[in-house]
This record gives C-alpha cells, sequence and structure tokens, in this order.
C-alpha cells in the first residue's frame, strides 16, 4: 500500500474519532438543555463516528498484520540462506 493511501486512511481515522466526540458532545449538550432533537443528532453522528473509525482501524489492522507476515517471512528465507 503506497504511503498516500495510508496517510490518507490515518487522516481519515482522526476525523472520525473527531466527529464522535463531536457527535456525543452535541448529545450531552441536548441532553443537559432537554433539546431532544439536539440529542438525537448528536447519538447519530456519534454512532456514525464510531462506525467510521472502526472501519479504517480494521484495514489498519489488516495493513499491518500483512506487513508483519511480509517481515517475518522475509525474515526466515534470509535465516535459510545462511
Amino acid at each position: 500500500m503506497s504511503a498516500d493511501q495510508t496517510a490518507i486512511e490515518a487522516t481519515a481515522s482522526a476525523v472520525a474519532t473527531k466527529i464522535t466526540y463531536g457527535g456525543g458532545a452535541a448529545s450531552f449538550f441536548g441532553f443537559v438543555t432537554a433539546i431532544n432533537w439536539l440529542s438525537l443528532i448528536g447519538v447519530t453522528v456519534a454512532v456514525l463516528g464510531l462506525i467510521i473509525n472502526t472501519y479504517f482501524q480494521i484495514k489498519r489492522d489488516r495493513r499491518e498484520e500483512a506487513e508483519s507476515r511480509a517481515r517475518v517471512k522475509s525474515y526466515t528465507s534470509q535465516q535459510g540462506d545462511d
């Protein structure tokens, strides 16, 4: 995977985290001020941010696992050459 793609995914994950925090804050504010529609929107935004963040974290985990397997394979093949 290219460095650009990795940077894009890291940025998207960071933005999704901030969206989740913002949605949670809006939901809390709506709850405290008894503005039901604001609470509902805040919860919806927080859940969407969580889903997006989870998606990119899963992609990152898969990418790192593939890189780890490639490093182990490279290491074991180098050990066999010695």
